[in-house]
């Protein structure tokens, strides 16, 4: 096992560009003069046939039908459009025919119960064998936005005016909610980050609008899907928050209100933290907390009172895991709360935290306070992850007491309380927060070799005006990563900064397999990607060949595929020239 010092470096040093063993160029779109673009939509890898899949995906300006008994239209193929005559007259005809289609596409329903759809998007799919650079045509789906009823037949009929090339009518063969399904490709990575959201939630439901009255909660989870942006045909994702056994949780939390601290993940269990509602006392959601097992149903399991005498703010809640990355438990910690409560509710010790630890059923394994830090805030506990070790909890944690020299601290407790806590150090040049501290909605913690690899991405958020005119919208602008990698002791092995351009989407990280056994990362941003070795002096490796793009609609999946049997990673890429896309394939 390769032994690495402590990296003092803020910034990498070595940025070098990736050898690229062969590069394809294929067209990926079966029309080209339209009033939409295509864009790649995903690209797939069959180790058994080493073949590459690719997909492109293209809204064409049309309208879907329903093929009726009376219409002698049930084809499954395609048909070019019929002339008009020719001259002055045959024009004349065409534009009127074109201008009518195009009315009756943008706001006339063409059968009972469906909408029409100004962009109606085309799936393509490419087949390319690597090593003899050859192509092939898959098949061809038109899509329907709407779900389509089965022992129904459907057409998307064209209006002409704006996409050349294009035949009249194609069968459309599937909805937007089958792709996925059929080509598993297009579907998203739950629970990966930053890929998906946090998969489960609990969420408030009451009887007034901005009200508590009535409040009571629910389980929900979140499910990443495709989507077409609305008369574009345009490829996006949609989030959807389905309810889980609402009826009966809504009956088993009463006044009751989400506290925002993420659902956690045991093997058979579900972790939410609510909080109580008390009419007698105005500070009951900061001290009337209940501990709500579900099963992954949503069903209510066992409620646990966690009760406490002062308002309390949860300071961390995250699973424990031991040093090969499997969950052992769960650990919440709470802390006073600075808020404008009367004194007889705020915790006269400042340094006093609130200890609960739980097993993987679910249940409360020990709890107890813990005074920590300087006795006259309570800035000495910031827990950043938690590990599990010999049947105790290893902290890592900064303290916050002095403000210009935070230290970064090993914390160990047990059943009983604090067995130790000693410093770590952690040579860092520049603001060391950065790798710990400040608001970052992206956070990854992950293993490579027996090892923890922390890693944080800077984020600044804008808010702007919502379009209703009540509130206001976030948006997060995305910015360097920040890495750490430690021993299962919290030692330094490597830290660096890994400088990214700006962008509105958070960055793709994977710990990935090396030739060397190095540690080492890819990163993909709309910008491109990234091989990140974490040696002495990370090396940064540019992958994105000169001139390659980034798909817009693979922000959310991975714009490459792995070739575990030749150790090689598949990129693609789309090139300025319309339809084009690159695949480029590189060795470890």
């Amino acid at each position: 096992m390769k032994h690495f010092l402590p990296i003092i470096a803020l910034l990498p040093i070595a940025v070098t560009a990736q050898k690229v063993d062969k590069t394809v160029s294929v067209q990926y779109a079966d029309f080209l003069k339209t009033a939409h673009k295509p864009t790649v939509a995903a690209v797939s890898f069959d180790p058994a046939t080493q073949l590459v899949q690719l997909y492109g995906w293209h809204p064409l300006v049309g309208r879907l039908k329903e093929v009726t008994p009376k219409g002698e239209k049930k084809n499954s193929g395609s048909q070019e459009p019929k002339k008009k005559g020719g001259g002055l007259m045959g024009a004349l005809n065409r534009a009127a025919e074109v201008s009518n289609k195009l009315s009756d596409a943008v706001g006339v329903s063409t059968f009972e119960g469906k909408d029409n759809h100004y962009g109606i998007p085309v799936l393509s799919a490419r087949t390319v064998d690597l090593k003899t650079g050859q192509v092939t045509n898959g098949p061809r789906e038109m899509i329907s936005q709407n779900a389509l009823e089965q022992g129904k037949t459907y057409e998307w009929e064209s209006v002409g005016m704006l996409d050349q090339g294009v035949p009249a009518k194609m069968a459309v063969t599937l909805d937007i909610n089958q792709v996925s399904q059929k080509y598993p490709s297009l579907s998203f990575k739950q629970g990966a980050m930053p890929i998906a959201p946090t998969e489960y939630d609990i969420v408030l439901e009451s009887d007034g609008l901005l009200s508590y009255k009535n409040a009571r909660c629910y389980l929900t989870t979140n499910q990443l899907s495709l989507m077409t942006e609305a008369n574009l045909g345009k490829l996006g994702i949609n989030t959807a928050t389905r309810p889980l056994r609402k009826e009966e949780a809504i009956q088993q939390l009463p006044k009751m209100l989400p506290t925002h601290v993420k659902v956690l993940e045991l093997p058979n269990v579900l972790l939410g933290l609510v909080a109580g509602l008390d009419e007698n006392d105005k500070w009951s959601e900061n001290k009337q907390f209940k501990l709500i097992q579900f099963d992954p149903t949503g069903k209510v399991l066992k409620k646990t009172d966690l009760t406490f005498e002062f308002v309390r703010n949860v300071a961390f809640a995250d699973v424990v895991r031991d040093r090969d990355g499997q969950p052992k438990g769960a650990l919440y910690i709470f802390s006073g709360l600075l808020s404008t409560a009367g004194k007889k509710h705020r915790d006269p010790v400042e340094n006093r935290f609130n200890i609960v630890y739980v097993g993987l059923d679910g249940d409360v394994q020990y709890r107890y306070d813990l005074e920590y830090g300087d006795p006259d805030n309570r800035r000495g506990l910031n827990p950043i992850l938690a590990l599990e070790e010999n049947g105790q909890v290893n902290l890592l944690s900064v303290n916050l007491n002095k403000n210009l020299k935070p230290v970064i601290e090993k914390i160990t407790l047990n059943e009983k309380g604090k067995v130790a806590a000693v410093p770590v150090t952690m040579p860092l040049k520049g603001n060391s927060m950065e790798y710990f501290m400040g608001i970052n909605p992206n956070r990854q913690l992950t293993r490579i070799n027996g090892n923890i690899c922390y890693i944080t991405q800077k984020a600044e958020s804008h808010e702007t005006p919502s379009p209703t005119g009540i509130g206001k919208l976030t948006t997060w602008t995305y910015g360097p990563v920040h890495v750490l990698l430690l021993k299962p002791d919290f030692s330094l092995l490597s830290a660096g900064m890994i400088p990214l351009a700006p962008s509105a989407s958070p960055a793709q990280i994977e710990a990935i397999p090396s030739a060397d056994g190095a540690p080492r990362l890819l990163v993909t941003t709309a910008h491109g990607n990234q091989f990140v070795t974490l040696s002495e002096t990370p090396i940064v490796t540019n992958v994105t060949p000169k001139g390659g793009i980034v798909p817009a609609t693979m922000t959310q999946r991975p714009n490459y595929v792995w070739n575990a049997g030749e150790q090689k990673y598949i990129f693609v890429y789309e090139t300025t020239k319309l339809g084009e896309a690159r695949l480029v394939e590189v060795s470890l």
